[in-house]
């Protein structure tokens, strides 16, 4: 599509994230960085830790939290998604030595990132209902609700006939999608809109 938009001859304006095959067809264009300041990463770090009960309570108040959150702040280079990405691979860590060995192993880029997350997946007790719950978002026709993905997972379990009791809880499907499922823009809680992190 690049190729195909920047024959038209015009100008063009692109926004994209660091990835090599974009670089590639656009290497002859002018490029500007652009990156989010160290304090509002780092004040993001800490609202995502705040959201992660185990994480949070591990960390305690000291100077563990603050040693923590500034090699995360350090690690994003600049980047909301992959700090995240840090924040929600340290969250199912069980003790504070788990947390600095994986901090002195965190992905350096957000594709190792992901890499790294669909591992966990793949690994935990519910990677198949994350990998149908993925499905269902990338393939549906439109965006879905999560009362609908909730409903779509019932019926994917093979059932011939719905039952509210198939329903899976909106916390155990977040959880088995580790932070790559994301839920948001309606007002209530139950009815937000599903989608897929942004790559």
């Amino acid at each position: 599509m690049l190729h195909c938009l920047q024959s038209l001859g015009g100008s063009l304006l692109v926004t994209s994230r660091d990835i090599s095959s974009i670089k590639a067809v656009l290497r002859e264009a002018l490029r500007m960085d652009i990156h989010a300041h160290e304090n509002d990463v780092r004040k993001y770090i800490t609202d995502r830790i705040r959201l992660s009960a185990r994480l949070d309570g591990m960390l305690g108040a000291g100077s563990f939290r603050g040693e923590i959150i500034e090699l995360l702040t350090k690690e994003s280079q600049g980047m909301f998604l992959l700090s995240r990405l840090h924040v929600d691979l340290l969250a199912h860590k069980l003790t504070r030595n788990e947390v600095r060995l994986a901090i002195d192993n965190l992905p350096k880029e957000v594709g190792s990132a992901y890499d790294e997350t669909m591992k966990r997946i793949d690994e935990g007790p519910h990677g198949e209902l994350a990998k149908k719950a993925f499905t269902w978002i990338v393939f549906a026709l439109r965006p879905l609700l999560f009362t609908e993905l909730q409903e779509a997972l019932a019926l994917s379990t093979g059932l011939r006939e719905f039952s509210a009791d198939d329903l899976v809880d909106k916390a155990a499907i977040m959880e088995a999608c580790a932070g790559i499922l994301v839920a948001g823009g309606k007002k209530d809680g139950e009815n937000d809109v599903c989608r897929l992190v942004r790559k």
